[in-house]
């Protein structure tokens, strides 16, 4: 993993850890000194130090929206700040803005997921379809955030995974390897041409909404 992405995680986990890993987004926000509002849209404002949530967003997308933008926040903090460091050293990414908003989901999913959870979880289940399920369950996200969580969880996998619904994907996540369906293609029976490492699972109550998680191997990155 690229050393700046390394520490600017690492300094999110480092801000949670310091309230004692507070689920709440509301009382998280205000231990790690910001105000939350609710507003039209969401947004942060570093001028009066105020995380915005959109009204109109539902508990977990509420929950998603305050982790992402104090993500912001934690990233603004500093001089130079990790979002200075990053624009910098990362500024010959294509689209800059674009790059930022990725790497502040993958903050914010530390927040919403710490590793211990995380860890606790694929203790249980295994690293499985199943996980995510649980994980999405557990700390009240998305299936689509918890996959992404669990594919990028560990930087040394090759690991990919899909949400799908009526047989067609709705989220893909990869980290060192192709997979062979991405976000809109209608994809067959998974054991069929996916890889051995593959593990499906249906969500309950919903047959048609399917998750699946390809484990290749670890490496050693090199």
């Amino acid at each position: 993993m690229d050393p700046i992405i390394h520490d600017f995680l690492q300094c999110i986990t480092a801000n949670h850890a310091a309230t004692n890993y507070e689920s709440d987004m509301p009382t998280l926000a205000n231990r790690l000194g910001q105000q939350y509002r609710r507003h039209d849209y969401s947004f942060y404002d570093p001028a009066n130090r105020t995380v915005y949530v959109r009204h109109d967003a539902s508990a977990q997308e509420a929950r998603a929206d305050a982790a992402h933008e104090l993500t912001h926040a934690i990233g603004m903090t500093g001089h130079p700040s990790y979002e200075q460091v990053i624009r910098h050293y990362h500024a010959s990414v294509p689209n800059i803005e674009e790059h930022l908003e990725e790497l502040t989901e993958h903050g914010a999913d530390r927040l919403l997921m710490p590793d211990a959870l995380v860890t606790a979880i694929t203790r249980h289940c295994g690293l499985t379809a199943r996980a995510v399920w649980e994980l999405s369950r557990f700390a009240n996200v998305t299936i689509k955030d918890a996959l992404r969580r669990i594919v990028h969880a560990n930087p040394d996998s090759r690991i990919g995974g899909f949400y799908s619904t009526g047989g067609y994907v709705q989220a893909a996540h990869t980290l060192n390897w192709w997979m062979p369906f991405w976000i809109g293609d209608r994809i067959p029976e998974p054991h069929i041409l996916l890889e051995h490492g593959a593990t499906t699972y249906r969500v309950p109550g919903k047959p048609r909404h399917l998750l699946c998680l390809v484990v290749i191997s670890d490496y050693e990155a090199a």
